[in-house]
């Protein structure tokens, strides 16, 4: 009964995520509802940075590094499989399962799901509820970038006009002067 309510915490979670207007509520809130799903050690999330690495974003998961390189083995595989790439034989990073955060066919983030406290091993239904969590995530971190674009272009805008407007007040105080200097010779 209790792993049936924390799967349904996590699908009322998600089906609420779209309507959080903050980029660091929303991970953190995606964070909490993943780890008590699932009963992982820790999870980091991290999002591809303007030099093509995967730079963390939030994370609870212990020894999770800043980042991610580009040409890790593991960023690797996810952008050639699009799929959740299961790490516990393989000791490359400080987690379980890597799922890919893909937007519009791109990776454009990763998610970390670190070992469950109990040690057993996630079994597959364990994995796709987090991995469809971290797709929709994925979707509603990009629409907050642009959002956030938006308004930062909008605020761009209010500004080169009030430039525009002190470049016309300057340009007409630059002609009464040359008219007073026809009209009043030296």
């Amino acid at each position: 009964m209790i792993a049936y309510q924390a799967a349904e915490n996590l699908r009322r979670f998600l089906d609420i995520a779209a309507h959080i207007s903050e980029t660091a509520a929303l991970q953190e809130k995606f964070v909490q509802a993943v780890t008590a799903f699932s009963g992982a050690i820790g999870v980091a999330i991290y999002a591809v940075d303007a030099s093509g690495n995967y730079a963390m974003t939030y994370s609870t998961l212990a020894d999770a590094p800043a980042s991610v390189g580009v040409d890790h083995d593991v960023a690797i595989d996810l952008r050639h499989s699009h799929r959740v790439a299961d790490l516990a034989e393989r000791a490359i990073l400080p987690c379980e399962l890597a799922f890919p955060m893909t937007v519009r066919g791109r990776v454009q983030g990763m998610v970390l799901l670190g070992n469950r406290h109990n040690g057993i091993p996630y079994r597959p239904d364990q994995v796709t509820l987090p991995a469809t969590g971290v797709h929709q995530i994925g979707m509603d971190l990009e629409s907050l970038r642009v959002i956030e674009l938006e308004h930062g272009m909008a605020l761009l805008r209010q500004k080169m006009e009030l430039v525009e407007c002190e470049a016309a007040t300057l340009r007409l105080v630059a002609n009464r002067q040359d008219v007073f200097d026809l009209l009043v010779p030296d």
